[in-house]
């Protein structure tokens, strides 16, 4: 996978954006960079003194504020916020189907690529570490796993999946697996 697939894949994407309403708007950034001529994405591991989420692994993002002027800007100032990650670094490529949350969130992907990755500056508040995966982990099913679970009186399936010792589950393996399949299927 190369950055122009990625970008192709968004150049003329018309992503499902659904009205939110009863839920909490954010947008999550999905940062792609390549390592060693393979392409990864970048994650964070929650600290135990956040609010929600202790300690699961999830891409760098947070609630919309009043003055973010949407959802790419969330994005990246939620990175910047969290990982230190300067805005001016990141090329958006686009945006990617909302997705809602049982904990009342709706999330908002917004996919970009970093040419260089810069050094990072860890909010210890918020981020216990920065995670490299290898974005194809996202489309093995040998690394995937799925469950049910009864939400509201709904069969739910979660995905799950395992690298280096760390689970990537729920809302965060669905987005970065729907990306995926999204990339893998617009390059086809």
């Amino acid at each position: 996978m190369t950055v122009s697939d990625i970008r192709n894949a968004f150049q003329t994407y018309k992503r499902k954006e659904l009205p939110c309403t009863h839920k909490r708007r954010s947008a999550a950034l999905v940062p792609f960079f390549m390592h060693d001529e393979e392409m990864y994405l970048l994650f964070t591991e929650r600290t135990e003194m956040v609010e929600r989420h202790k300690r699961e692994i999830s891409f760098p993002g947070g609630m919309c504020e009043p003055n973010d002027a949407d959802a790419v800007a969330t994005a990246l100032r939620e990175a910047h916020e969290e990982i230190g990650l300067p805005p001016l670094s990141v090329e958006v490529l686009g945006m990617f189907d909302d997705y809602t949350t049982k904990t009342g969130f709706c999330i908002t992907p917004v996919v970009g690529f970093i040419q260089e990755l810069p050094p990072l500056a860890i909010n210890i508040q918020e981020v216990a570490q920065v995670l490299s995966v290898p974005a194809d982990v996202f489309l093995a099913d040998a690394d995937r796993e799925t469950t049910f679970h009864d939400s509201e009186g709904n069969a739910v399936q979660i995905f799950y999946y395992k690298y280096g010792g760390y689970e990537i589950w729920g809302a965060t393996a669905a987005i970065a697996r729907g990306i995926m399949q999204h990339i893998v299927l617009a390059s086809s």
